[in-house]
């Protein structure tokens, strides 16, 4: 088994992409993000997951299903994580392909964006119907 790690790329690094597409795991042993970015971008490449169990991390690593999480800090079971997804390809191929469907589905920033402009609009709406009401109320 080779292991490599990358340092040193940042969003949009022309490298990024063609890292994902060579990859077979993508694991990322956080202390404290909340909900990275690079899992989705990791889940949209079709790759199964390895992440600590910190913030809304299990929103996109559905344990089983899409990859493994594991407890920060415990560099045990990040290898036993990694050795089981390493091992077995069958069960990597699933999980990639869990992922995929994941991103696609729950993820998709086009989706996503109109959700959030739906929400503020029936925001607004129901701020403007008990702005009339009051109106209505103190006239």
């Amino acid at each position: 088994m080779t292991v490599r790690v990358h340092t040193g790329l940042g969003p949009g690094d022309p490298g990024l992409l063609e890292l994902y597409r060579r990859a077979d795991v993508f694991a990322l042993p956080t202390l404290g993000d909340c909900f990275p970015q690079v899992l989705a971008e990791a889940a949209a490449s079709g790759l199964p997951i390895i992440a600590t169990n910190s913030g809304a991390i299990g929103e996109i690593v559905r344990p089983g299903a899409n990859g493994l999480l594991v407890p920060a800090a415990d560099a045990g079971e990040l290898a036993a994580a990694l050795r089981l997804l390493m091992d077995n390809a069958r069960v990597r191929h699933s999980m990639g392909q869990e992922s995929l469907r994941i991103a696609r589905e729950e993820h998709d920033a086009f989706r996503n964006n109109t959700r959030i402009f739906e929400l503020m609009a029936e925001c607004a709406r129901a701020r403007g119907s008990r702005l009339s009401a009051v109106s209505r109320a103190a006239g």
